[in-house]
């Protein structure tokens, strides 16, 4: 935020960026390795240095036992851990839980499930505790039978009231893919519950999120969601909440329509409703068929399951909803938000770069779209930018909470594509335009969002390849009643190849002005 008698000032050293300013971003080494195949913010509260973890699992093609790299906010790699044989697809799954060694740094539990995206499980799976500090295992919890998947989802949360976070392994491929999720105490390693799906094929545990306390009787609670399996299943998929407490169900949520995979991603963590308890929200895909309707985000109410809003994709087989975090504020309003990865896999319909969308959690508007990009070439593998999501901490201490997005296949050329990650800063002012690489005669949107409704904005072009401006856009103009402003016109002929930098401005809370990142468009 920034006064406004700092505004003149702002406007003469303006920096750059593509997008939301970048954070962090790191490539992977191994073709189609998967790098992002999971991610998760390590917050400085965690102890040791704020930063990440990502996973290169390969889980498509097992050369390699799967890797997990701790890095610092800054990108400088800290410690790695390989599983144990090639296939173990570890690093599939990533949980922090608390200090089991007593060096003041929480740990993380790393999951090896060994099964591959389209081979024969090589054993039932298992997760390893490391140290935070150090990625040095710790022990080792392994499942019951080859291809039950065990460490296919991983959560943490005190379930018993000790002090300690527990352990929720997902074992979605156990009973013949019925699916069951063990959690495991924090302190002694022992089991405490054990949770089944319903019937053959439910794959319950494919996703988990642990909730704080739904109920106010002093313990945590769990989500576990239960997708069914793709192409034309009957079943609509459900989640179904539990009492950490006494291991009873709270209620069961089910998707829309048979074959909606309702519950692929299951995440808590923010109250949106204002009734002190986490609420959680669910990822339906949608994958029928390879020309798959878009999927969709509904976000329920922790304490009774009641519906909050739904977010709908727009784009054929996009995965909307493939990954879902409910997690802190990136927007400044004193509200946790959403982010929701579209990872758009596929050729066959709607296959392209990938995007990921920040939703806010108080009013349900879309604040930024990222967009992952994606090379000019026939292979069959897309960026799969959003394949994994996280919004669980602040990596550049100014408060706010940072989107922190995984592109499994992005990759330097068509046929070197081993994924990347990319963090990005969290702001209290959103500028989005559509599209970012227009045609000559294309209609450009500009949408600020968002700021109290009827306070004042100022859109202004502030670079024209790479020379720096300060030119006026659309004049001062107040956010409507859904805080949100709108700025629309036409790409004029003659800019192919020109990149156009925008930057807008808005009175916020409390009188002082705010600022966007700059947002730039690039004309085809």
């Amino acid at each position: 935020m920034k006064s406004l008698l700092l505004v003149t000032a702002l406007c003469v050293s303006i920096p750059y960026a593509w997008s939301q300013d970048p954070l962090l971003h790191f490539n992977g080494t191994l073709d189609r390795g998967e790098t992002g195949y999971s991610v998760l913010t390590v917050p400085a509260a965690a102890g040791g240095p704020a930063g990440v973890l990502l996973a290169t699992p390969d889980a498509l093609l097992g050369n390699t036992p799967g890797n997990v790299f701790r890095l610092t906010a800054g990108g400088a790699v800290l410690w790695s851990f390989s599983g144990v044989a090639n296939g173990d697809a570890a690093g599939s799954a990533l949980a922090l839980i608390g200090d089991l060694d007593g060096d003041g740094i929480r740990e993380i539990v790393i999951g090896a499930p060994q099964k591959l995206s389209a081979a024969a499980a090589t054993g039932p799976g298992y997760v390893t505790a490391v140290s935070g500090a150090t990625g040095l295992p710790l022990g080792q919890l392994s499942g019951a039978a080859s291809g039950d998947e065990f460490g296919s989802a991983l959560s943490s949360v005190d379930l018993n009231g000790d002090g300690f976070l527990d352990l929720v392994v997902g074992v979605p491929g156990a009973a013949a893919g019925t699916g069951a999720s063990l959690a495991y105490s924090g302190r002694t390693g022992a089991l405490l519950r054990q949770w089944s799906g319903d019937q053959t094929g439910d794959r319950f545990g494919t996703a988990i999120a642990g909730l704080s306390d739904l109920d106010a009787d002093g313990f945590g609670d769990v989500a576990i969601g239960a997708p069914g399996t793709a192409f034309g299943a009957s079943r609509p998929g459900f989640v179904r909440a539990f009492s950490g407490r006494t291991g009873a169900a709270f209620y069961t949520l089910s998707g829309n329509a048979g074959g909606d995979l309702f519950g692929t991603s299951v995440s808590g963590g923010a109250d949106l409703d204002g009734d002190s308890i986490q609420d959680l929200a669910v990822g339906a895909t949608q994958f029928i068929d390879l020309c798959s309707p878009p999927g969709y985000v509904r976000v329920h109410s922790g304490a009774d399951g009641s519906l909050i809003r739904e977010h709908a994709g727009t784009i054929t087989s996009s995965f909307f909803g493939f990954s879902t975090r409910l997690g802190e504020d990136a927007s400044a309003d004193g509200v946790g938000d959403l982010l929701i990865g579209v990872p758009q896999p596929f050729t066959d319909c709607a296959g392209g770069g990938g995007q990921a969308q920040l939703i806010s959690g108080r009013t349900g508007n879309e604040l930024y779209r990222f967009e992952g990009e994606e090379p000019d070439c026939d292979t069959g593998l897309f960026t799969e930018f959003g394949f994994a999501t996280d919004l669980g901490g602040d990596l550049n201490g100014d408060g706010l909470a940072d989107p922190l997005i995984g592109a499994i296949f992005a990759g330097s050329s068509c046929n070197f594509r081993p994924g990347s990650v990319d963090a990005f800063a969290g702001n209290d002012l959103f500028l989005n335009a559509t599209p970012r690489q227009p045609r000559a005669g294309d209609p450009l949107v500009l949408r600020i969002a968002e700021g109290p409704a009827g306070h004042p904005t100022l859109l202004f072009l502030v670079g024209f390849n790479g020379v720096t401006l300060f030119v006026e856009v659309g004049g001062l103009q107040p956010f409507g009643q859904d805080e949100t402003r709108t700025v629309a016109g036409t790409i004029p002929a003659g800019l192919a190849g020109s990149t156009l930098d925008f930057k807008a401005f808005a009175r916020g809370a409390g009188g002082l002005v705010v600022d966007s990142a700059v947002e730039s468009v690039t004309v085809r």
